[in-house]
């Protein structure tokens, strides 16, 4: 019996020695494919509120919901999400976050405000999504530091809130009638396709 029990122990001791640690590339290779999996593609916009109810389509109704009073958002605004296959990594993170907005674009004649018009722009980031976090961590890209305070801002915080729903949040200045007004915005955005 004492035989037999040396030889058991000694086996397991064996065994566990000579299992193999994974690499820490190919560990890192295995959690991009999982986060790519999960959160590669584009993704709709469902809904958008701001803070404080803004008239910005000028029809003397001030609402806090945005696809009511900008009804480009439905058309203009989504998110497509870019992990690499590979293990390649950006600069700053694991992936690519790209936000469709429809930007506001005045036109004047002689200093009267005649027209607002859109034009659906996007603000592409590093971005970091990790497995187990539920929020994206975005990165500035350099080339907008000189850019107006009014355009492309960077979203104040974007979170997961399953495999098909993400939730950015934004303070963003909108014109109104009243003139430049700013407010947080909340969008919820639902994944309808990968990209490829």
């Amino acid at each position: 019996m004492k035989k037999f029990l040396f030889f058991l122990l000694s086996s397991v001791s064996l065994f566990i020695a000579c299992k193999k640690e994974i690499p820490a590339s190919k560990k890192r290779a295995m959690q991009q494919a999982e986060i790519r999996e999960l959160y590669h593609g584009k993704y709709k916009l469902v809904s958008s509120y701001s803070s404080v109810p803004l008239d910005i389509n000028s029809d003397g109704k001030a609402s806090d919901n945005l696809m009511a009073e900008i009804p480009e958002l439905q058309f203009d605004s989504w998110v497509e999400i870019r992990i690499p296959a590979s293990t390649y990594l950006f600069k700053n993170g694991n992936g690519l976050f790209d936000w469709f907005w429809p930007e506001q674009y005045l036109y004047e004649i002689d200093n009267e405000k005649v027209s607002v018009n859109y034009a659906s722009q996007s603000s592409p980031r590093n971005c970091d999504i990790l497995k187990n976090n539920k929020e994206i961590i975005l990165f500035e890209y350099e080339g907008n530091k000189d850019k107006p305070a009014y355009r492309w801002p960077l979203p104040d915080k974007v979170t997961i809130e399953s495999t098909t729903f993400i939730k950015v949040v934004c303070t963003r200045s909108f014109y109104t009638k009243d003139g430049w007004q700013t407010a947080e915005t909340i969008s919820l955005y639902e994944k309808f396709s990968n990209v490829n």
